[in-house]
C-alpha cells in the first residue's frame, strides 16, 4: 500500500507497508528527459522532523513571546548525481523514467526514553497565557539545480507517525484489574442545605487495568462504582425507602473526559497547559467533541438494592443509621489520541534554523480521566481525577489503524487536528 505525490519531473510515493513501523520508506520516479533538460544536477531525498514550542505571556511585543523551533532524527540520501559526461546525460535521457528507494530507519526500542516522538499539536487555547506545541514529520525530494539564480525543485510530502508499541495487550476481563481512583464527598438536597447536621455521602471508585500502561485505539475495560449513603436518620426510617433517593442509575449522569496535559519549554519560558479534548464510553449527554465508539446500551449496570445500615460512620445503631445503594457501570473506552511522550528540542547551533527560533526547549505529553457525577443539589458533583502517565500506541507490529489520519488526536476528521480545538 502506498500514498503518492507527483510532480512535473519528480514523483514521491510513500510506502506504508514497510517492515517495521519504524522504517520509513518509499520510492522516487524521475523523468530524467526533464530533469536533464531543466539542468538538476542531483536528486536528494531527507526527513524533516520539525518540533515547535512556544509559550506567550502576552501580544504586545515580541519579548512576550518564546518560539524554540529543531529539527529532530535529520537524515538525507542522495538518490542520483550527475556526471559531466554528455553521452552518459544523453543515454540516461533515453531511459525516460527511472525509479529510486529509499528509507529512513528511527530508533525501534522497548525503552520509553528512547522512542521516536509521534506527530502531535497542541493549543491551549486563545487566551494569554498560551502554550503551542507540534512535532510534524515529512519528506522532502530536491532536485538541485546548477546555477546560482536557478531555483530547486522540492517536493514534499507530509504523513503522520506514531512509534511501535511493544507493551503486552491488556486483559479485556473486567474482573482482572484494580482501583485506580477512590473519592469520596458530603453531599445535600436543597432543602437540606442551609439545615444543621451531616449530609449524605458519596464515595467514587474507578477500575482499570492492573497494568504498568495502556494503549491507544485499544478496548480498556473500566468500571465505575457509585456507592451513595443517605444523609442519618432515625431508626424509624428503616424501613422507608423513599428517603433515599439520589443515587444515578444512568449513564446520562455520569461523565468521563480525557484531558491533555502538556508542557512546554521555551529557552528560558516554560508553562504547563490542560485541554479537555474527548468524552469516553459515552457517558453523560452526547456532543460533538465525543470519539467514543458504541451507545449507551454498551454500559452494563448493576444497581443493588437499597440496604440499611444501623450505625453507620461510628454512630450507635440505637441512634439511627443510613440507607446505602451501590451501582456500577462496566463498559470498554477506546482512547484516540496520540501517545505519551518527553522530547528535548536544541537548535542553538543550528544555521538552517532562523535565529529567532534558535534555542533550547522541551514538550511533553500526559494524560489523565477527569470522572464526575451529578447529583441534585447545590454543589453536589463529585468530581476526581485519576492520572495516566503512561500511554502507548497502540501500533504493533504489521498493525495499521483504520482512520488514523491526523496528529494528535488521530481520529477520522481532516488532517490538522489537534488538542485544543
Amino acid at each position: 500500500m502506498s500514498t503518492g505525490l507527483r510532480g512535473d519531473m519528480i514523483s514521491l510515493e510513500l510506502l506504508t507497508n514497510a517492515e517495521s513501523q519504524s522504517t520509513i520508506a518509499g520510492l522516487v520516479h524521475i523523468d530524467f528527459k526533464k530533469v536533464i533538460e531543466k539542468k538538476i544536477r542531483e536528486v536528494r531525498v531527507e526527513l524533516i522532523v520539525e518540533a515547535r514550542s512556544k509559550v506567550a505571556v502576552g501580544n504586545d511585543s515580541p519579548d512576550e513571546v518564546s518560539e524554540v523551533l529543531s529539527r529532530l532524527y535529520p537524515m538525507n540520501k542522495i538518490l542520483w548525481t550527475a556526471t559531466s559526461d554528455e553521452t552518459a546525460l544523453s543515454d540516461l535521457a533515453l531511459l525516460d523514467h527511472k525509479t529510486f528507494d529509499f528509507w529512513f530507519s528511527l530508533s525501534d526500542t522497548e525503552i520509553p526514553e528512547s522512542v521516536p516522538a509521534p506527530s502531535f499539536s497542541f493549543l491551549s487555547g486563545y487566551s494569554l497565557p498560551q502554550v503551542t506545541a507540534s512535532i510534524s514529520y515529512a519528506i522532502n525530494v530536491i532536485g538541485k539545480r546548477s546555477g546560482q539564480w536557478s531555483p530547486d525543485v522540492h517536493l514534499k510530502r507530509q504523513f503522520n507517525f506514531l512509534p511501535l508499541d511493544h507493551t503486552p495487550l491488556i486483559p479485556q476481563d473486567h474482573s482482572r484489574g484494580k482501583t485506580l481512583g477512590r473519592f469520596q464527598q458530603s453531599v445535600r438536597s436543597w432543602k437540606d442545605a442551609l439545615r444543621s447536621g451531616d449530609g449524605g455521602r458519596v464515595e467514587l471508585e474507578f477500575w482499570g487495568p492492573d497494568a504498568k500502561s495502556v494503549s491507544c485505539f485499544q478496548p480498556i475495560p473500566i468500571s465505575i462504582i457509585v456507592k451513595c449513603f443517605s444523609k442519618h436518620m432515625s431508626s424509624s426510617r428503616s424501613t422507608d425507602r423513599s428517603a433515599f433517593t439520589f443515587p444515578p442509575k444512568t449513564p446520562l449522569d455520569i461523565e468521563l473526559r480525557l484531558r491533555a496535559i502538556c508542557s512546554v519549554t521555551a529557552n528560558e519560558r516554560q508553562l504547563t497547559k490542560s485541554k479537555e479534548i474527548a468524552s469516553l464510553g459515552q457517558f453523560g449527554r452526547a456532543h460533538q467533541g465525543s470519539t467514543s465508539r458504541g451507545s449507551p446500551q454498551d454500559i452494563v449496570i448493576d444497581a443493588e438494592e437499597p440496604t440499611w445500615i444501623a450505625g453507620a460512620f461510628g454512630t450507635s445503631p440505637s441512634k439511627g443509621g443510613r440507607w446505602r445503594q451501590t451501582v456500577s457501570f462496566r463498559t470498554h473506552i477506546v482512547l484516540s489520541c496520540a501517545p505519551t511522550f518527553e522530547t528535548s528540542l536544541d537548535s542553538s547551533q543550528d544555521l538552517s534554523v532562523t535565529s529567532k527560533l534558535r534555542g533550547k526547549g522541551k514538550m511533553s505529553l500526559e494524560y489523565e480521566l477527569v470522572l464526575k457525577v451529578s447529583f441534585p443539589g447545590l454543589g453536589n458533583n463529585v468530581t476526581g481525577t485519576i492520572p495516566l502517565k503512561h500511554l502507548t500506541s497502540g501500533l504493533r507490529q504489521g498493525q495499521t489503524i483504520p482512520g488514523v489520519d491526523a496528529s494528535p488526536g488521530y481520529t477520522n476528521q481532516s488532517p490538522g487536528y489537534s488538542i485544543g480545538l
